[in-house]
């Protein structure tokens, strides 16, 4: 009888280990810089990206959109950008080459990190750079030492803040990391969100104080599904020429996947509401909205989005929501300068009896300040973006 079942046990063994992704020597080496305060993990397969091949894609896409959907600079930056990755001898080059030998690159970032960077200015998180299969990591190492600090743990080159300490821990990844990182498969770009317990908790101190116990209000309840229900979210990219992306939303369990597809159901014709009460140019609503419509499957939310829908879908969105913040950030820069030149003319009066300059370049001439500021945001290639009338002219 056992001599019957033993090639069944090999069969099923074989198929169990065809349907499960064992943990690359990567995922292995980058191991000991995760613990319990990560919160972020990036992986980029540099060897397989192709950055030329990605420009042409993100180009093709702006040049489709209606004229006057794209302002110039910013194909002018993209082309720039391009040809420039292309030549070995630029900066964007250097990077691309130092980038491909290094042939895989981690980014990682823990609670402690993020704040710290956002308190003091420094880089956040540290990259991770396992020496495997002839991988070079000394050329990106060099290119970054100005910011970063560079040592060779265990088989590992890693780049750091001079101000960070590394210390790689001795433990096993825990089995959301490791489940977390195992969902990669063949992406390119891949970046996995934990929601561990330190971060759960200072989420959860931080919320206000419920009416009644155990009955969040609707403002909480969504923040609470999230930080009881959620273990991590990944977002899997496929570089061009194969485009494809994915968001896959890991719960606990079936019932909070559940309650979680309940909710973005329910959010999803709110969302489609504003967006026709104020939309974006060029953009099906209607065709947005079912591309965000997420899969339920067991105890996981899937986003799926292939090449027809990053190109039909998804693409238009957001090079309208670009070109908006583009606009709007041209805008405040503006005001923002504006309101500078006109302290300057101000100074500049207090300093001779109330006479305002004849011209700005006196004023900033005068206060040392760089000719810069007369540079409007909406026309950069004019030296003198703004018209001043001095009040003796008025």
């Amino acid at each position: 009888m056992r001599s019957k079942l033993l090639p069944i046990a090999v069969i099923v063994s074989l198929a169990l280990a065809a349907l499960v992704r064992p943990a690359s020597a990567d995922d292995r080496d980058i191991a000991p810089f995760i613990d319990d305060q990560t919160i972020v993990v990036d992986r980029i397969d540099t060897a397989k990206v192709d950055i030329d091949a990605c420009m042409a894609w993100a180009l093709a896409r702006l040049k489709e959109q209606k004229p006057g959907a794209v302002d110039a600079q910013l194909l002018a930056q993209v082309e720039g950008f391009r040809r420039a990755a292309a030549d070995p001898a630029s900066i964007p080059g250097k990077y691309v080459q130092a980038l491909r030998q290094a042939k895989c690159v981690y980014w990682v970032l823990s609670l402690p990190d993020a704040v710290t960077g956002m308190e003091d200015g420094e880089p956040m998180g540290f990259f991770v750079v396992p020496l495997n299969d002839d991988a070079d990591a000394k050329p990106l190492a060099k290119l970054l030492e100005e910011q970063f600090a560079a040592e060779q743990i265990g088989n590992c080159l890693v780049m750091h803040s001079p101000k960070r300490e590394i210390k790689p821990g001795k433990a096993p990844l825990s089995e959301t990391w490791a489940a977390a990182l195992a969902a990669r498969g063949e992406a390119d770009v891949y970046a996995a969100f934990v929601l561990g317990e330190v971060l759960r908790k200072s989420f959860e101190e931080n919320l206000p104080s419920q009416p009644t116990p155990g009955q969040p209000t609707p403002i909480l309840q969504p923040i609470l599904l999230l930080t009881h229900g959620m273990k991590w979210v990944s977002l899997s990219i496929t570089l061009p020429p194969r485009e494809s992306l994915a968001i896959r939303l890991q719960m606990k369990d079936t019932e909070s996947a559940k309650a979680a597809n309940d909710l973005v159901l329910k959010l999803l014709p709110e969302i489609k509401k504003e967006a026709k009460a104020d939309p974006l140019p060029d953009v099906n609503v209607d065709e947005v909205i079912d591309a965000l419509t997420p899969s339920l499957k067991g105890d996981q939310l899937l986003w799926t989005f292939d090449r027809d829908a990053l190109i039909h879908k998804t693409a238009p969105p957001l090079i309208a929501s670009m070109a908006r913040a583009r606009e709007m950030a041209r805008r405040a820069e503006s005001a923002s300068q504006i309101a500078q030149l006109y302290r300057v003319c101000l100074d500049y009066a207090g300093n001779h009896k109330g006479e305002f300059p004849n011209d700005l370049q006196a004023a900033l001439k005068e206060q040392h300040l760089s000719d810069q500021l007369l540079v409007n945001p909406h026309f950069p290639d004019r030296k003198v973006g703004y018209i001043y009338i001095s009040p003796v002219l008025l």
